[in-house]
């Protein structure tokens, strides 16, 4: 495991740092509290994700609500991407497991859980959070004791740390072992079943040897194997893109069978129209004759209107106004024709009684009348009777 880039985002004297591991030894200078430690501490928390201690007091920056740690390490040359994050709740502070996401090659494995992003972890480093704290990571405060331990003790521990003391123990146990070996060796040296050993590791290597070429060729075929997968895989994408096709072809061929559908439709709605044109262009025409006919009859109207001395172009109204005043002047006439002519009848009766000799007396006034005033008031009837005829006439 590799470690190429920290970013540390509000992480205990960090607003925002970026610190970069080049290949080789790192070494990280700086005075008292300008940030050396947060970037261990950083990177145990990304890794990890465990307080150390009881809770992220330690690590997230005072004041700030949200912190993020960001690590990118290489293993077995592949590139990995962790985040992890911190937000404050109250006065308490946990992950924010929002931020935790594990990156191979720009690829997401896992996120948001902390159980599959540790299970991730171990099986791409083989590190588990005991392993590495007591093993790579050996804090400040661990260190100062070991170094001011006295020598004798501090032998102990870097033993115990390194497993010296272990491997102490498992060699004095295994020395009888040892020995009965070299005792055994000796006996089966002397063997002459044991003396053609050189036979068989001859044998052995040229079984080695086929075995390697048998690698080689087994390696041969994997690669074929896995190119002919990349072909397959090209295939099936190629097959993949060729159904899209083949779908959207068949949409193209639904929607062609619907335009022609309508197509189809508006042909008839458009016979439709044209016999709706043509009757409408029909019924254009026997209104044109019409409008013929009546502008010919408008022209009669105004040829009599002018010969009756009305003048023609006067408005409808002005000649429905005149029409009416003659209406009721021929009604005026007509009662006074009506009058008259009851005068008449009524003056005729009277020359017809004074007509006889024997009427002697005003029809009237019934006074008694002499021969002259007599005549001279039938003279008078018959010439108002005659004016009177004239008038009516």
């Amino acid at each position: 495991m590799k470690i190429e880039v920290v970013q540390l985002e509000n992480i205990r004297s960090h607003v925002k740092s970026t610190v970069p591991f080049t290949r080789g030894f790192n070494c990280l200078v700086g005075g008292l509290g300008c940030g050396k430690s947060s970037v261990l501490y950083s990177i145990d928390f990304a890794l990890f994700g465990d307080p150390i201690g009881r809770s992220y007091e330690y690590l997230l920056r005072e004041g700030a609500d949200h912190g993020k740690v960001t690590v990118q390490f290489t293993q077995n040359g592949n590139t990995y991407l962790l985040t992890r994050g911190l937000h404050r709740r109250g006065r308490g502070i946990g992950q924010d497991f929002e931020e935790l996401k594990l990156f191979h090659d720009d690829k997401l494995i896992a996120s948001q859980k902390a159980e599959a992003v540790a299970e991730q972890l171990k099986a791409i480093t083989g590190f588990d959070r005991d392993l590495w704290r007591e093993i790579v990571w050996v804090r400040q405060e661990h260190l100062k004791e070991l170094i001011d331990a006295a020598p004798r003790e501090r032998q102990k521990r870097l033993d115990e740390l390194f497993g010296l003391s272990d491997y102490e123990a498992a060699w004095s146990n295994v020395a009888p072992y040892l020995r009965d070996y070299e005792t055994e060796k000796r006996i089966l040296e002397k063997d002459p079943d044991v003396t053609g050993k050189e036979k068989l590791g001859d044998e052995y290597n040229r079984v080695t040897e086929e075995y390697t070429l048998l690698e080689i060729e087994l390696q041969d075929s994997q690669d074929r194997l896995a190119a002919t997968k990349r072909i397959l895989e090209n295939a099936d994408a190629k097959l993949k893109q060729l159904e899209e096709k083949r779908l959207a072809v068949e949409e193209l061929k639904r929607k062609e069978a619907r335009l022609h559908e309508g197509i189809v439709i508006a042909q008839r709605n458009a016979q439709a129209l044209n016999r709706t044109i043509e009757g409408k262009r029909r019924v254009l025409e026997n209104l044109q004759q019409r409008q013929v006919s009546l502008e010919s009859q408008i022209k009669a109207c105004q040829g009599k209107l002018q010969d009756s001395g009305m003048p023609s172009d006067q408005p409808a109204e002005i000649l429905r106004s005149v029409l009416h005043d003659f209406d009721n002047h021929i009604s005026s006439l007509k009662g006074e024709k009506e009058a008259t002519f009851r005068s008449m009848q009524t003056d005729l009766k009277r020359v017809a009684q004074l007509s006889t000799e024997k009427e002697n007396h005003c029809p009237v006034c019934l006074q008694p009348l002499n021969g002259e005033y007599k005549s001279g008031m039938l003279q008078r009837i018959r010439t108002e009777n005659g004016e009177r005829q004239t008038l009516i006439r």
